[in-house]
């Protein structure tokens, strides 16, 4: 297991501009900005040294801009968003059943949901049963992934907490989104903050053509109920902290049983509140 050093690396001027530049556009100076009111008991002694963080660099979040992207005085990523949409990506373990993939919105097949996660411990990840959070993606297949880029040496399987009021969630690092937005994370994360996230919807049956069926006796068309995924963010303000050189790399098998007690230890270092 790697001890987090907790070291910004500035070891580039390119580093030093997106980490420290002016560039991060649309976010709130640290001087400025308020953590939500209701979260600043378990942030703890986080909330004094915000004043000291740097901004990193937002410009490229045109579709969804968090309200504040910080680099700690630590080392690690804080940033807030008003809301957080849901990923289902990875394996099926733990789906519900009838649950569809790939369910038809507005006319159109959605096929955003990938059987595949950017990071993957002893065992594929799933959205059902592990509760990650995902960070924005590179903009072009030869570019620098956004948290890369950065340099604070953050890694896939790093662990991380979740806040919203003064609830927090225990989370890994466990996949990448598009570069333009920022603020996602897994089924089972959202369910820990008691949301509901699937729907269940009455379709139509379709044959191999991809036309509804029909009922030989009725001539009315044939139906089925299946469950999708809600195709709506949770509600915020939550605030997303990533813990640096804490991936435990293909060991990983769970968020209790391989991060949950060096993050908790990380975020008592840090807040100096026990979780």
């Amino acid at each position: 297991m790697h001890i987090p050093s907790f070291e910004i690396l500035l070891s580039s001027t390119f580093v030093v501009a997106f980490v420290c530049g002016a560039s991060a556009q649309g976010s709130k100076s640290p001087e400025t900005y308020e953590p939500p009111a209701a979260s600043k008991v378990v942030l703890g002694n986080i909330v004094p040294t915000l004043k000291n963080a740097k901004p990193v660099d937002i410009s490229q979040f045109e579709k969804r801009p968090p309200k504040v992207a910080l680099a700690l005085p630590g080392g690690q990523l804080y940033f807030e968003v008003p809301s957080i949409d849901i990923d289902d990506d990875g394996s099926n373990a733990g789906s519900p059943q009838g649950w569809n993939p790939h369910p038809v919105r507005g006319g159109k097949v959605d096929k955003s949901h990938q059987d595949i996660t950017a990071y993957n411990g002893a065992k594929p990840l799933s959205a059902f049963t592990d509760p990650y959070v995902v960070l924005p993606g590179r903009k072009t297949p030869k570019g620098a992934d956004w948290y890369a880029a950065l340099g604070l040496g953050i890694h896939l399987g790093d662990g991380a907490v979740v806040i919203r009021g003064d609830k927090l969630v225990f989370v890994v690092f466990g996949d990448t989104g598009p570069w333009n937005k920022i603020g996602e994370m897994s089924i089972k994360a959202h369910e820990l903050f008691g949301e509901d996230v699937f729907e269940q919807v009455t379709v139509p049956v379709v044959g191999p053509d991809g036309k509804p069926l029909v009922d030989s006796t009725t001539g009315k068309p044939l139906t089925k109920t299946e469950v999708r995924t809600r195709n709506r963010a949770s509600n915020g303000p939550l605030i997303v902290i990533v813990f640096p050189h804490t991936s435990v790399g293909s060991k990983f098998v769970s968020v209790d049983t391989s991060l949950k007690t060096l993050i908790s230890e990380e975020y008592t270092k840090l807040a100096g509140v026990t979780k």
